[in-house]
């Protein structure tokens, strides 16, 4: 079974030969090309969408480097240290409280939210089923 990372209400895919266009719709547009092979014509909408998907979600399991994080004692908050931190977030202590688990260490919001002003740029967040 293959998880869904945007239902297929939000995109339209068109198909260009061997290949398919993923155009997703909303502020900013976005479209991705694959390129998928003789497969392309027969594939439908919905699995050409999950093999996008898989891709997807194979370079975020790849590109998690162990550690994750490290602390910045010039600056006084954890730093990434790669592209690609992965992250569960639990409940804490009360609701208003998550804990956020990265590798075995728990940060705070406050503690996630200072590393990301930190960066200083845009940040995409992924929902994972798992």
């Amino acid at each position: 079974m293959s998880r869904r990372l945007a239902p297929l209400d939000d995109v339209r895919v068109h198909r260009h030969g061997n290949s398919a266009v993923i155009a997703f719709e909303g502020e900013p547009r976005s479209a991705v090309w694959l390129e998928l092979g003789p497969a392309a014509r027969t594939l439908t909408d919905q699995e050409i969408l999950d093999r996008h998907h898989q891709r997807v979600l194979a370079v975020v399991e790849h590109s998690a480097t162990m550690p994750q994080v490290c602390w910045d004692d010039a600056s006084g908050t954890w730093r990434p240290y790669g592209r690609v931190v992965r992250c569960v977030v639990e409940g804490g202590p009360t609701l208003h409280e998550p804990l956020i688990m990265i590798d075995e260490l728990e940060l705070t919001l406050e503690e996630l939210g200072r590393m990301l002003v930190g960066h200083g740029a845009h940040v995409c967040m992924l929902f994972l089923d798992e």
